[in-house]
């Protein structure tokens, strides 16, 4: 039986919840491929980038998101902590001026 992307979805968080975060990005990545608009596949692999330390991974994934849902104020504050842990500090306070807004 073929995988949906809500499949890939589903096994990527119960990789999540299991902290194997690089099986969790692989795998959340197999959902984004499917369907590049699936909000928790792209909100949970950018998390998944935090616990890895790969905040310009994350980034991508917020300013896709934001792409995507350019009114939620609170990928706009997720990409802000992103910028801030990355040590691009304005940027950081860019965003969440942004977030504020």
């Amino acid at each position: 039986m073929k995988q949906t992307a809500q499949d890939y979805f589903v096994r990527g968080l119960q990789f999540c919840q299991d902290s194997k975060f690089d099986q969790a990005v692989k795998v959340l990545g197999q959902a984004i491929e499917l369907e590049p608009t699936h909000l928790d596949a792209l909100y949970n692999r950018a998390k998944a980038y935090f616990k890895l330390n790969s905040f310009d991974l994350a980034i991508k994934d917020f300013t896709q998101l934001i792409e995507l849902q350019p009114a939620n104020a609170f990928y706009y504050s997720e990409r802000g902590v992103a910028y801030h842990l990355a040590k691009e500090r304005s940027r950081a306070l860019q965003e969440l001026e942004k977030a504020d807004q």
